[in-house]
This record gives structure tokens, sequence and C-alpha cells, in this order.
């Protein structure tokens, strides 16, 4: 089976390890120093629904924090764009199919953070702009889970959907006001929604996974007409669309579509 790729770059103690772990449990990381890189680490694993499995592979990248100003953090990220965007990585941006951008809450600056979102919008570019089917999202992570405060959280998802861009706090539990998975929950659904390159089907499962949607669909739209079905499914079914529809505003028109139809996707696979 050919393997799908993911990319999760980040600087340093931004939770690059972490997200590869919750998404291959199987990965058995050894043990590394603070002050060790994470680049160039390949994870092989395989996700597994009950409609289909694939094979993933996992590429951690990091860029150099010589120091914790913004412009000069900027510089490192601008610089390791510089050489992604390149001739020579012509074919790492072919097989692409997600890109995780992760950051320290603890230590990044809102600034920071802000001036890195406008160089993802040209890595997203990069990997083919409207036209590629795959995802970016942004992750956030403190090191330790050292607690942060609430307010700067905010500030940084304002600046990741500002641009387009989803936003996970990988400190997050359970499920939000709208009835949203987050934290490690949301990145394994992420994964487990995302409609990848390769696929294998399961023996007997394509036609019911198909039949299981337009079900579903079907019993959403009895729902929405059913004057006596519990207010509280249908409040979470609108307060779902009402978040999407805000990053939705912020996207390019020509990439709102394609996002359009991944939030419908998830809410007929996870109804």
């Amino acid at each position: 089976m050919i393997p799908n790729h993911l990319l999760i770059l980040g600087p340093p103690n931004s939770g690059k390890l972490r997200i590869a772990k919750t998404i291959a449990q199987d990965y058995e990381a050894g043990e590394y120093e603070p002050d060790q890189s994470h680049s160039g680490i390949i994870i092989k694993t395989s996700v597994i629904t009950k409609y289909y499995e694939m094979k993933l592979t996992i590429m951690i990248d990091e860029y150099l924090e010589k120091s914790h100003g913004a412009n000069d953090k900027l510089a490192e990220l601008s610089k390791w764009y510089e050489d992604f965007q390149s001739d020579d990585c012509e074919e790492l941006r072919e097989v692409i199919d997600g890109f995780i951008f992760t950051v320290n809450m603890a230590s990044d600056s809102v600034e920071y953070i802000e001036m890195a979102m406008d160089v993802l919008a040209t890595i997203r570019q990069s990997l083919g702009g409207h036209d590629w089917k795959g995802f970016i999202c942004v992750v956030g992570s403190s090191p330790n889970d050292e607690p942060i405060d609430e307010d700067l959280v905010e500030l940084i998802e304002d600046a990741a959907i500002t641009s387009g861009f989803e936003f996970i706090n990988l400190q997050s539990e359970g499920v939000n006001e709208y009835k949203e998975k987050q934290g490690k929950d949301r990145i394994k659904e992420l994964i487990e929604c995302h409609e990848w390159s390769n696929m294998d089907m399961l023996t007997d499962k394509p036609d019911r996974y198909e039949k299981s949607k337009l079900d579903k669909l079907e019993s959403m739209t009895v729902g929405l007409l059913d004057e006596h079905k519990q207010d509280m499914e249908l409040e979470e079914i609108f307060n779902k669309l009402s978040v999407s529809k805000q990053v939705i505003s912020n996207l390019p028109p020509d990439k709102r579509e394609s996002y359009a139809n991944k939030v419908l996707e998830e809410i007929i696979d996870f109804i």
C-alpha cells in the first residue's frame, strides 16, 4: 500500500513529538535530551477506521530557535520556507497530504505567531494553493503542560483562524461548548476524517461507507423537519456550522467549497 505523508513543523519544545505519538500510538520514542533536535525523525504507522485503512508516514522537521525575539524566530522560519519551496524539495511537496504547524504557547509571542501565519499561508501556496487537497492546522502546546492564560490562547487561536487555519490547543480535553472534540482527540479525528490520497476501503465496506453517510444525511434532514426533535441535537449541529462558517469567511473563495465539504463529511461521519 502506498503511504500518505504528514509533515509536522515547529520550533523546539512545541509539541511535535507529542502530536506524532498521538497519531502513531504504536510508536515507541526513545529518550531525547531537551536541546536535541527532532529534525529528520520519520515515523511509519497505520491508521485503521471502521471503513478504511491506510499507511501514514509522519515526518518531523524543526527550524532553529537562536533567539526569543519575534523577528529572529521569523527569520529562521522564513529560511526554512526558502529551502522547502526550492527545486530540491519538489518531490517532498508533491507527496504531502497534511501539514501541522506547532507553536509553544508559553514562549512564542502573539506578534511572532501572527507573522508566522503569513509564512504558513505562503507554504500553503507552495503546496498547490487552492488546488491542493491536503490540510494545514496549527497546534499550540506548552512544555510540561504548564497552564496558559485563556486570553492568550484566544489571541493565538484568532491569529490562526483569521489566516484560515484551524487551531487546536493540545492541552484541552473532552469537548467544548459546541460539543466538538478538543486536544488530542481532535487531532485523531482530523487524521481519520481527512480524505487521504491513498486509502484502502475495507472489504465489503465501500458501499456501506457511502450508504452510511447518505443515511445519516437523511436522518439529519428529518431531524431538521421534525418539530419534536430534541433542541440540543439541533443546537450542536448549528454551533458546529457557526464555527466553521467563521473559518470559511477567512479563506480564499476557491478554497471555501472544499473546506465546507470537509466539515459536512465530519458532521456526517461522527453523528
